[in-house]
């Protein structure tokens, strides 16, 4: 089993706020509002005051409290994982639990009451307090995303539907063929959005029908698969590779590219604007202007990023260490 070590303190809140990121790493959801004003670089978070040496592969996921849970995987299908508890407030972790064994990467996401992991092709609920898992749900194929949005877990499996889950039974609600190659999801309003990653294009569906009403074509032949996506200050954000597409939740309508320094990150919204991660450290889109911030460099990072109000928390690709930057 993986467990956290060593951890440098320091001070940090939290807020209410939607904070999504996909792509197979991380996932948070909480109640949508408008971002918080901002004074410049100086007001963001650019200081790191935690590191908590994690190892392995993790997908981190804040829980809307003070939790952020670390789905640490230890890179082979026979390997147990570990399920880690970092406190937002003093950035020191918890007992680790232990996870089941898994042939990819875990997906992860949380509220206060429960922590939901995918491993493999199975979506398992635990209990928070014990680490027991009280329910697991095994679908037709390896789970790419999980989202908990609009009282449901969505797992999109690889090449196969959208899996709408009830998130206390893990029972199947519906399932949604929406598109063949499906990657991220999120919610606007009362639609779910799925990114395809082979056909480069993004499709609502409506909550209640399930069935696709657009689709819009987002990708670039040169540039990176659209496999991970948010919703923050009235706009849609998908990562590509090198880039972050803007779009219109109205009509689904592409408006802005901001192209990054480097590619192999992530993507999470929250704490004053869009935060990107990659070869190149971390950066914040402001999405009022549309453009980039200096990068805060931290080494390369971009196996999983979240926000939780006040606090911007990275994982290093080398090593699996978690940071939390504060203003």
């Amino acid at each position: 089993m993986l467990i956290a070590a060593t951890v440098f303190l320091g001070g940090c809140g939290s807020s209410t706020g939607l904070h999504l990121e996909h792509g197979g790493q991380t996932v948070v959801t909480t109640t949508p509002g408008p971002p918080p004003p901002t004074t410049g670089h100086t007001s963001l978070p650019r200081r790191v005051t935690a590191r908590i040496q994690l190892g392995g592969q993790p997908a981190i996921v804040w829980d809307g409290g003070q939790t952020m849970w670390a789905a640490v995987w230890a890179g082979g299908p026979h390997l147990l994982g570990s399920l880690i508890p970092v406190n937002t407030s003093t950035g020191r972790p918890g007992a680790a639990f232990a996870l089941p064994a898994s042939a990819t990467p875990y997906l992860a996401a949380a509220d206060t009451h429960s922590v939901w992991v995918a491993a493999g092709n199975a979506v398992l609920r635990i209990d928070p307090s014990t680490g027991a898992v009280t329910q697991t749900q095994r679908l037709s194929g390896t789970v790419r995303s999980l989202l908990l949005a609009q009282g449901w877990i969505w797992a999109v499996v690889d090449s196969g539907p959208v899996v709408q889950l009830d998130p206390a039974t893990l029972h199947a609600h519906a399932t949604l063929n929406v598109t063949p190659s499906p990657d991220a999801v999120t919610t606007v309003g009362t639609s779910l959005l799925v990114t395809d990653d082979q056909q480069r294009t993004l499709v609502r569906v409506p909550i209640r029908t399930g069935r696709v009403v657009r689709t819009t074509s987002i990708g670039t032949s040169g540039g990176g698969a659209p496999d991970q996506i948010t919703v923050y200050a009235g706009s849609i954000w998908i990562y590509e590779g090198a880039r972050v597409l803007q779009v219109a939740p109205a009509g689904l309508r592409p408006l802005n590219n901001v192209m990054l320094p480097g590619a192999g990150g992530s993507l999470a919204a929250g704490t004053g604007g869009v935060w990107v991660s990659g070869s190149f450290g971390i950066a914040r889109i402001d999405p009022a202007a549309v453009t980039l911030d200096t990068p805060v460099k931290i080494g390369a990072a971009g196996a999983a990023i979240a926000t939780t109000g006040n606090a911007v928390w990275v994982v290093q690709r080398r090593g699996g260490t978690l940071l939390r930057l504060v203003r």
